[in-house]
């Protein structure tokens, strides 16, 4: 009797003892297993669905203020990559542009342009990366981009490359001679109406805080210096005829991109004088920053 219980007693012990050592090396005996059966080997297994966030989008008054910024910093513009018109036909790209002509025409920047096909006469496209060397989040880029048939109308373009906003527009066409006509005109009243409809449309256009117009209202060329919290920029508006149509046209935007791209094509806009000396010569005021002095 005592042998038989001797051996149950040792038996009973050495089997929690398995069941101990099996509580413990089985779980890494198992996982040695599968790794070693698995290696090697492509898997496809089912994961939860998953979104990128959406970008942080600027609004207008923050682009201006961006873009200008690091235009006002930039005492020229590095070479810009070049598209031909027969590599750049992104139908999305052209879609932004004639988007923001209408907004652009409906905000009375323009006249109306809608009806010309400038998706089958791109002269050229160009992309400028700007910084003001400072910091990354002042980081903008905006396109040049030219359309002309060379008769009928020719119209150049620099506009912003993610939230196509206008920048600066040079624009030669029947309808814009009409503006021409109306603008150089000895109707003052006239003058005077058709000024103060572009500097209040052009302040809600590019979410200026307030503006304040630096040339006389009644002449046919106008500079406006736009307030914004961050500083103030000039915005002029003139008839040229600098195109490629025996016409004159209309031309406007601000100061700090016309500076940044001297020497550039741009540069022919003002008889390869720079826009400063210009406006300080012809009215004696003062266009970069800060109002003129009296």
């Amino acid at each position: 009797m005592k042998t038989n219980a001797w051996i149950d007693y040792v038996t009973g012990a050495l089997l929690i003892l398995i069941l101990l050592l099996g509580s413990y090396l089985a779980p890494n005996i198992y996982s040695n297993f599968t790794d070693n059966r698995d290696m090697n080997e492509a898997h496809i297994v089912e994961r939860e669905a998953f979104s990128f966030g959406e970008p942080i989008k600027l609004n207008v008054e923050e682009r201006v203020q961006n873009m200008m910024a690091a235009l006002s910093n930039t005492t020229s513009l590095q070479k810009p990559v070049a598209f031909s018109d027969t590599g750049f036909d992104s139908a999305e790209f052209l879609l932004g542009i004639k988007e923001a002509i209408g907004i652009a025409i409906s905000c009375r920047l323009l006249p109306d342009i809608s009806n010309y096909e400038i998706e089958r006469y791109i002269v050229y496209v160009e992309y400028y990366n700007v910084t003001d060397g400072v910091s990354d989040s002042s980081e903008a880029s905006f396109f040049r981009i030219r359309f002309s048939d060379y008769k009928t109308f020719d119209f150049t373009l620099c506009i912003d490359a993610s939230e196509f906003i206008i920048y600066q527009a040079e624009v030669y066409c029947a309808e814009v001679s009409e503006y021409v006509e109306q603008i150089t005109s000895d109707d003052k009243e006239v003058v005077e109406f058709l000024n103060n409809q572009f500097v209040e449309n052009a302040a809600v256009y590019f979410e200026a805080e307030g503006y304040d117009v630096l040339t006389n209202i009644l002449n046919d060329e106008t500079v406006a210096m736009f307030g914004y919290e961050r500083g103030e920029y000039a915005l002029y508006h003139n008839v040229c005829n600098y195109g490629s149509l025996e016409s004159y046209g209309i031309r406007w935007g601000f100061v700090p991109m016309v500076r940044a791209m001297a020497g550039q094509e741009a540069s022919k806009e003002w008889d390869n004088k720079k826009i400063e000396e210009y406006f300080r010569d012809k009215y004696n005021i003062t266009v970069i920053d800060e109002y003129p002095t009296e």
